[in-house]
């Protein structure tokens, strides 16, 4: 039966509540404005009647979806999003409407950035960017301090995952490379990856024994000089 992965523990700042709300109040009003004004140019330059109905609509949605996007959906965010730091992988999840649960190989991972804009700043909070090769993650909200503690953790798993990935699964080097080394082709091998010295020396003890015996053996079946020569004389 396979492990169950333990659900992501660590909560990102309550602050981070206030930042949504005057981004997404700030954004809304942008908005309104503009579409306010296309409703105006409608009107004024007798644009056809079809466009300033449906500039209309799309400003009656914006201004009964504000309340949700300002009050409501801040709050939920920050109660649902969830992310840990395995030696591994990073885990995330969050998600109001639409839950997302990402898990982030380290040894994916190109480069961690730090962020802080004017409002984030003002709270004394920062977002943490999460860089792969393929995609890129966040993790808003998070206290200064905690951030930059955050961004080294992940900066020196990620490159002790890509180093011990570089060495093989099971820490050792590629057997291509020992071997070149060995011959005198590459570089030196270090002392964790070199073989014992009775390993090296026992295939050479036998290959001396084996050559001994076979010598010893030729010998003996050989006759003996002393009988050669009394043959020959009394012949």
């Amino acid at each position: 039966m396979e492990a169950q992965l333990p659900e992501p523990g660590r909560q990102i700042s309550k602050d981070a509540v206030k930042v949504w709300m005057i981004s997404s109040f700030i954004g809304n009003c942008v908005g309104l404005l503009l579409v306010g004004g296309l409703i105006w140019a409608a009107g004024r330059y007798g644009w056809y009647p079809w466009i300033g109905l449906v500039f209309k609509m799309i400003f009656v949605f914006l201004v009964l979806y504000l309340p949700y996007d300002v009050w409501i959906e801040p709050i939920y965010r920050q109660k649902t999003w969830r992310y840990e730091i395995h030696d591994q992988f990073i885990q995330l999840k969050y998600g109001v409407l639409e839950k997302n649960h990402f898990l982030i190989p380290m040894t994916k991972i190109q480069y961690v950035n730090l962020r802080q804009g004017l409002l984030l700043r003002k709270y004394g909070l920062a977002d943490i960017t999460v860089k792969t090769m393929a995609s890129e993650h966040e993790i808003p909200g998070l206290p200064l301090e905690g951030a930059k503690q955050l961004r080294m953790q992940i900066a020196k798993l990620a490159a002790i995952a890509e180093e011990e990935e570089a060495l093989g699964i099971d820490g050792k080097r590629p057997v291509d490379e020992i071997a070149a080394a060995e011959n005198g082709e590459g570089e030196a091998v270090p002392a964790a990856f070199q073989k014992p010295a009775e390993e090296t020396a026992a295939p050479e003890r036998k290959d001396k024994e084996r050559t001994e015996g076979d010598t010893d053996a030729a010998d003996s079946a050989l006759p003996s000089g002393g009988g050669d020569a009394e043959d020959v004389r009394h012949g």
